[in-house]
């Protein structure tokens, strides 16, 4: 067990810390200049398809491994669906029924999932796999303590992965940068942490200027892990949820600024509830 003189955290040490943060789901959409026969035109085209390649140093290229044609108002209806290797042939009947289409694609480097709908309205819905902090550094070269640097990354390997799923259909977007509407996370923080319980009522009573609401399950049968949620008092969609082993997932952040203020108010969190005893730490 740790007392509090010997892990007392000093958020000045703290934000010069370096935590490994990794990535789950990506997703956002943006507006461009395509229709379904542009893009069934490109994906016939062998060598846009296979030929794909951003301008940038993240992300080399997307190899597409299925097409899906989906039914009007019905995203799970498949008119038509092809996987390579093989002829795309779609039919002349079901051109007029499309109400989009899916590509599922494989990032190069890296080799994450990534998903492009095209709508007929012109809207076109990315997400998949978002790239690690660390890979994104990695891959440019930048040192993972200069946090601007390692966010830009991970914006490039977003703007790449658009750069490519344009190329591969033929659409020019509204503008080259991509905004994310979500990117999930998690960090591991290393430690048990005793009073978990204690911890939800302590940060709904003691610390509103870090959360606008907080969350806590109740236990239930067989002892059932406690785990809570903290909803961000700047931003209420952007929330942490964790549990006594201090697995920390963030959800609704837009890239690793907000990944990197989860992690300080969550420390911060953790720091007042040690100075006035509420939890102690353990050693996993």
């Amino acid at each position: 067990m740790f007392s509090l003189r010997g892990f007392h955290f000093s958020m000045s040490a703290v934000a010069d810390t370096w935590v490994s943060i990794t990535c789950g789901l990506f997703q956002g959409s943006f507006g461009a200049d395509v229709t379904h026969e542009r893009v069934t035109e490109c994906l016939e085209d062998a060598h846009r398809r296979l030929g794909c390649r951003s301008s940038g140093a993240v992300v080399r290229g997307l190899r597409v491994e299925l097409v899906k044609y989906a039914r009007k108002g019905r995203l799970g209806d498949v008119l038509y669906m092809w996987n390579f290797p093989g002829m795309l042939q779609v039919p002349k009947e079901v051109k007029h029924d499309v109400g989009s289409i899916q590509l599922t694609c494989k990032t190069i480097p890296f080799n994450h999932k990534v998903s492009v709908f095209v709508f007929n309205n012109g809207k076109i819905k990315l997400c998949g796999k978002m790239i690690d902090p660390a890979q994104a550094a990695t891959a440019l070269q930048v040192d993972l303590k200069d946090h601007d640097q390692v966010h830009d990354a991970m914006q490039a390997y977003l703007d790449q992965v658009k750069e490519c799923a344009c190329h591969v259909i033929g659409a020019t977007p509204n503008k080259p940068t991509f905004d994310p509407g979500i990117i999930h996370g998690q960090f591991a923080f290393g430690f048990h942490i005793q009073g978990i319980h204690e911890l939800s009522m302590y940060a709904d009573r003691q610390a509103r200027d870090l959360f606008s609401f907080v969350r806590g399950q109740e236990p239930e049968i067989r002892a059932r892990a406690f785990a809570i949620q903290l909803f961000l008092k700047d931003n209420e969609k952007m929330h942490l949820s964790f549990d006594h082993k201090g697995k920390v997932q963030l959800f609704n952040t837009k890239g690793y600024h907000d990944m990197r203020k989860c992690w300080l108010v969550f420390v911060d969190l953790i720091s007042r509830a040690l100075e006035s005893d509420v939890i102690n730490l353990t050693e996993l």
